[in-house]
């Protein structure tokens, strides 16, 4: 029997290392880290503020890459122990900084603030009809202060479903599907 199994678990294991230390002003109790971890491994919006550039917090990134390592370093463990194992690991960490580092091939022109929210990268609220609301938000990468835009996620499911091994491994979910 061919058992599946998606990429998603839960990310609050403790078997990730810890990444060098920061020295962001973000929150940094363990409670803090483990609910933005349950929010997808890859920094909501909200955390960029945080920072006084605006850009990313680079020990919240690292502790990203450290849990898909560790998880995917598991898969592959179990793969080996249980015949029929097969499984696919999906890299939303790559994912979104490749469209960060060059968005315009992805047709986004704003990857840096929301397309709805208020305060600094409209990341400081949350999507009401009261808040700012862009008005091309296929060309923004977050929709909202925690979540991708529409568009983002649609390029997410493609690139999960028929991606290549940078964002997707051992077999993407097509593969995945046949198998």
């Amino acid at each position: 029997m061919t058992r599946r199994y998606s990429s998603y678990s839960d990310p609050t294991s403790s078997t990730s290392p810890a990444p060098a230390s920061s020295t962001s002003s973000a929150p940094a109790s363990s409670t803090w880290l483990k609910v933005q971890e349950r929010l997808g491994l890859v920094q909501p919006l909200t955390l960029r503020i945080f920072n006084t550039t605006g850009g990313c917090l680079e020990e919240l990134n690292e502790y990203a890459v450290a849990f898909h390592s560790k998880l995917d370093a598991l898969l592959c463990k179990l793969s080996t122990e249980y015949e029929g194992f097969k499984y696919s690991l999906g890299n939303s960490y790559e994912m979104t900084m490749n469209v960060i580092q060059n968005p315009l091939p992805f047709n986004f022109t704003q990857v840096e603030a929301a397309c709805c929210g208020a305060g600094k990268l409209n990341a400081e609220s949350y999507c009401t009809p009261n808040t700012n609301l862009c008005s091309n938000r296929d060309q923004y990468l977050f929709w909202d202060l925690f979540h991708p835009s529409q568009a983002a996620s649609k390029l997410a499911a493609v690139s999960l479903y028929y991606g290549g091994p940078e964002y997707v491994s051992p077999i993407n979910f097509a593969q995945l599907a046949e198998a």
